[in-house]
C-alpha cells in the first residue's frame, strides 16, 4: 500500500473517484443479470451448456369465474415470474465529487509527437515535445495552521434512479407477454 503522503498526478487523484463509480455501476448491472438468472430462471442441473439459463420459471395459479352461459369455469394461468416482480436495474444518474488537493510538485516529461515535427513554428510551440502535469494529494479544507492533519476528505453526492428498460429486456418482456397462458374448464 502506497504512504499516505506520496504525490499522484492530478488526473489520478481525479480519476479514482470517477473510477469508483464506474465500478459500481458495473458491480450493480452484474448484480442485475445474476437476479434475472437466480429468480426468472430454473436451472436444469442436466443441462451442462454453459449459455443455458434453464427454463423460465413461471408461476401458475387458478381461479373459478362464470362463464357466458352462466356455468363455471375453473381458469388456470401461467405467468413468467420476472414479468411480475422489479427487476433492480440502478444506474448512477448524477454524481458530485468535491475535493480539495494540495498542489506537491510539477512533472515535466518527453512525449512523441509527430503533428509537432512537421508544422509551422507557431504550431510547434504549442504542441510541444514536454508536458507538464500536476502533482499533489488530497488535502483538508480545514485550512487551520495550528495543527497539521493528516487526513483527508472526498465528499460524493450520488443520485440513483431506475434505470431506462434496456432493448434486451424489453424484448424479453415482449415474450412473456407471449407465455402468458390462460387455461378453461368446465365445473
Amino acid at each position: 500500500m502506497s504512504g499516505a503522503n506520496q504525490s499522484l498526478f492530478l488526473y489520478q487523484i481525479v480519476g479514482a473517484p470517477m473510477l469508483a463509480l464506474v465500478q459500481g455501476q458495473a458491480q450493480a448491472a452484474q448484480t442485475t443479470a445474476e437476479f434475472i438468472e437466480t429468480v426468472g430462471f430454473k436451472k436444469d442441473p442436466t443441462n451442462t451448456d454453459p449459455d443455458s439459463l434453464g427454463d423460465l420459471r413461471m408461476l401458475t395459479f387458478q381461479y373459478s369465474s362464470p362463464d357466458t352461459d352462466g356455468t363455471t369455469q375453473l381458469r388456470t394461468i401461467s405467468v413468467p415470474l420476472l414479468s411480475i416482480v422489479p427487476i433492480p436495474t440502478l444506474e448512477i444518474q448524477e454524481a458530485e465529487i468535491d475535493f480539495s488537493v494540495k498542489v506537491a510538485d510539477t512533472y515535466t516529461s518527453d512525449i512523441t509527437n509527430t503533428v509537432s515535427n512537421t508544422e509551422s513554428t507557431t504550431t510547434a510551440q504549442f504542441l510541444s515535445n514536454k508536458r507538464t502535469q500536476l502533482r499533489g494529494g488530497v488535502s483538508n479544507r480545514n485550512k487551520s495552521t495550528q495543527q497539521q492533519q493528516n487526513t483527508a476528505q472526498i465528499d460524493m453526492k450520488v443520485k440513483l434512479g431506475q434505470a431506462d428498460i434496456t432493448t434486451g429486456l424489453e424484448f424479453l418482456f415482449a415474450t412473456f407477454d407471449q407465455a402468458i397462458t390462460q387455461e378453461s374448464q368446465t365445473q
